[in-house]
């Protein structure tokens, strides 16, 4: 067998010549390769030659992935829970009408919900805050509308 390049005689199943080092594609699939440091053949699984050589695979870098396109419903989301958050934290402290916190703060509850799964983080931030003010909303207006009646309960006794 001839080296395609340099026409020295090789040995039956080398993939690359000992002499100029040229990669004989014919007989890639024997799977051997050139030791560069004491120009012996070897065997493609080894990692390093008699010689002491280590054999250094040329690592690719990963192709970096596309950004996948989201749908625009999960920053609506978040956009109306913070909306909602902020709506029932105003209205909360209204005597008699901060029961009524909890019409907007239990839809703003589920739009911080469904906001959070969105893979932007801006996006989940905003609908964290928005679930979180709807959550406090919410609560403090149950909390009140109870301290109120309490109030209301004692003074009529």
């Amino acid at each position: 067998m001839k080296c395609r390049n340099c026409n020295a005689n090789l040995i039956e199943g080398t993939d690359f010549c000992p002499y100029c080092g040229t990669e004989n594609h014919d007989n890639a699939k024997l799977k051997t390769k050139f030791c560069p440091s004491c120009q012996k053949i070897v065997h493609y699984d080894c990692n390093i030659c008699v010689c002491g050589y280590r054999f250094v695979e040329a690592i690719q870098p990963k192709a970096k992935e596309a950004p996948k396109e989201e749908a625009g419903c999960w920053s609506a989301f978040s956009k109306v829970s913070n909306i909602l958050g902020i709506v029932s934290l105003c209205i909360f402290w209204i005597p008699f009408i901060g029961l009524y916190a909890f019409l907007p703060g239990v839809p703003g509850i589920v739009f911080g919900i469904l906001g959070k799964h969105s893979n932007k983080e801006n996006v989940k931030e905003r609908a964290g805050s928005g679930l979180l003010k709807s959550i406090l909303g919410t609560v403090f207006g149950i909390l009140g509308f109870i301290f109120l009646m309490m109030i209301l309960s004692s003074a009529a006794n």
